[in-house]
């Protein structure tokens, strides 16, 4: 049961973030402070506030009463502009979801951890002082910058956020758990290197989506591991921020979507190892040769929205793979990365040569992905009558998806680069997966 009655603990939560509101509008008007630091007090408040739920609720219910209400208040303040009240919320000059997103956040997270402290105190802790104290230091100190979705932030913010989010983790970790000290320490590490990579590539707010629904999956995940396994992926976290690094002038990423890249890697690796980790791979490093490099393909312009729409399918193949133990659906997985990949040559050499015969173009961009993603696939799974015919029908697939997608993408021969072009293609991509799918299901 719990402690007080929901009705007087939903009316307590409403007064106190009132009291927040309306002191946070007094501060705003009688002392004219920068706008993000009002908005990130404003962050914190209610970050604490909610942080006593497990203490005033024994069920969801009236956390998700809290939450409709809080979306239903912000959208009002959003779109009605209450003066002194919008200047708290919305002083920032920027567009952003993100004062919707954190009470939803908080709703699912409470739900999922059906009352266990830690799994949701520390997620919220991750939301409410590493996001707000990233982008404090981030205005009040940030000199050396990095390109994201949502503009540019700075290495000192993420580093901010890195810094309180091992530190979120590693103190409810080691003060109310029996995890011992060597593994709270790893925990800590990784949670804290994979939000900061999440909170460098959500745009118009996500991240307070992300970071507490990432944060809450992966101490679930890691709690019950021992220092071999903790170790190992601390290894390819760091193995994998190195090759970014290294990797990052000869791509067309910028930094967040290179960031977006290393944790869709580490995540495909984590969840099917080292053979699903293959195809993304060669696909990330082999694009950029599929056609002659000049001045103007090489310009890092790409953001994480291209990385996360080009990836998605492949991720929808892994997550039912594993989830229901279906080790043929490797074949569609790899099948989607080999049109992506012959997508992004058809757009580059299209663009480049645009007088090049379209029979011979759809052919140069199909073979080169076949070759490239297609025949490391057949000595995974290893070679034979049916490997061999299972590849050619996924050049044809491939085929598909390039044809497709030149009559499909408008303004094809300009190679566009806005994120409506990346969903799209990433839309192709998944269908002609779900063929291949359908094709290793049925027969």
């Amino acid at each position: 049961m719990s402690p007080i009655n929901p009705w007087l603990g939903i009316f307590i939560v409403l007064t106190l973030l009132g009291a927040l509101i309306g002191a946070l509008a007094w501060f705003q008007k009688t002392k004219q402070p920068h706008p993000e630091l009002v908005r990130k007090l404003l962050h914190i408040g209610m970050g604490l506030v909610t942080l006593s739920f497990p203490w005033l609720f024994s069920s969801a219910w009236p956390v998700f009463v809290l939450a409709a209400l809080a979306v239903i208040g912000l959208l009002g303040v959003k779109f009605i502009k209450t003066d002194s009240i919008s200047k708290v919320v919305h002083g920032v000059a920027r567009e952003s979801l993100g004062e919707i997103y954190f009470p939803i956040s908080i709703a699912i997270i409470f739900a999922l951890s059906h009352g266990n402290l830690i799994l949701y105190i520390i997620p919220v802790l991750i939301l409410t002082l590493a996001d707000a104290v990233a982008a404090l230091i981030g205005v009040r100190y940030g000199t050396i910058k990095y390109t994201t979705s949502d503009g540019v932030k700075s290495t000192e913010g993420s580093i901010a956020f890195f810094t309180m989010a091992l530190l979120a983790t590693l103190i409810p970790l080691l003060l109310f758990t029996e995890v011992g000290r060597t593994e709270t320490l790893l925990i800590a590490l990784i949670i804290a290197t994979l939000v900061m990579y999440i909170e460098a590539l959500a745009w118009k707010g996500l991240d307070n989506l992300f970071i507490p629904l990432g944060g809450f999956l992966l101490l679930k995940v890691y709690m019950s591991m021992g220092v071999p396994e903790l170790t190992l992926r601390l290894v390819v976290i760091l193995a994998l921020f190195v090759l970014s690094l290294l990797y990052r002038k000869r791509t067309t990423l910028n930094d967040s979507a290179t960031m977006a890249a290393v944790l869709a890697g580490y995540l495909v690796w984590a969840a099917g190892g080292w053979t699903w980790f293959v195809p993304p791979l060669l696909m990330f490093i082999s694009y950029h040769v599929l056609s002659p490099k000049t001045e103007e393909n090489s310009e890092r312009i790409h953001d994480a929205q291209a990385v996360i729409a080009l990836t998605l399918p492949g991720m929808f193949w892994l997550f039912i793979a594993q989830d229901q133990g279906i080790t043929e659906l490797y074949y569609p997985y790899t099948v989607s990365f080999a049109a992506q990949l012959g997508m992004i040559g058809l757009a580059r050499l299209h663009h480049q040569f645009p007088d090049m015969n379209r029979i011979v173009l759809w052919t140069r961009c199909t073979v080169q992905a076949g070759v490239i993603i297609l025949i490391p696939w057949m000595l995974i799974v290893g070679l034979s009558f049916s490997s061999i015919a299972y590849a050619s029908v996924g050049v044809s697939l491939v085929a598909v998806a390039v044809v497709g997608f030149y009559y499909m993408q408008p303004e094809i021969a300009d190679c566009p680069t806005n994120n409506e072009r990346f969903w799209r293609q990433g839309g192709v991509g998944f269908v002609v997966s779900l063929l291949a799918g359908g094709l290793v299901l049925l027969v």
